[in-house]
């Protein structure tokens, strides 16, 4: 049951990746699926320098999802279910971008504690919050709001422009 999940897991990442990389000719995005495999008939490293992200993420089952879109999408992704762990390897390695996943207004509080430590810590880092509509009014404290709705390209697309901001 685990492998078959991992396979399906796979392979929605990579049919998502398909619909996430419209920067790619549509020729050369080609996913295959052949005796329960899934790959790709490209090359995922992207030329572009590769941007670290960490993702930390309770959601079980979201968090491998999201890291491998990311992946996918030309990103170097650590990520983690624990806020303690997350703190820990945010002072182990410099990032890019935190996206800290905010499952909904109980956990704000969680979030804004750790946004605040990483700020506080190293003010130029740059802090989104992965959050519902309803999250995204309630707190301040990071740099950028992503949505949660569930597209695939919306998200690489909101990663992507956070990223070129702190670039400028």
């Amino acid at each position: 049951m685990q492998r078959d999940a991992y396979v399906g897991l796979s392979f929605l990442a990579a049919a998502l990746y398909t619909e996430a990389a419209p920067s790619l000719d549509a020729s050369s995005r080609r996913v295959r699926r052949r005796a329960g495999q899934c790959y790709f008939d490209m090359p995922l490293i992207p030329e572009t320098p590769t941007k670290n992200i960490l993702h930390i993420c309770s959601r079980e089952t979201l968090r491998p999802l999201r890291d491998q879109i990311l992946r996918l999408s030309g990103f170097d992704v650590d990520s983690t279910l624990s806020t303690a762990e997350g703190l820990s390897m945010f002072w182990s390695k410099q990032y890019d971008l935190v996206l800290i996943d905010v499952e909904g207004e109980q956990k704000i509080k969680a979030a804004e504690a750790m946004c605040s430590e990483i700020k506080t810590g190293q003010p130029e880092q740059i802090v989104a919050f992965v959050c519902n509509w309803r999250v995204a009014v309630m707190t301040d404290c990071p740099d950028e709001i992503l949505r949660t709705e569930f597209d695939p390209q919306r998200f690489v697309s909101g990663v992507r422009t956070i990223l070129s901001h702190s670039e400028k």
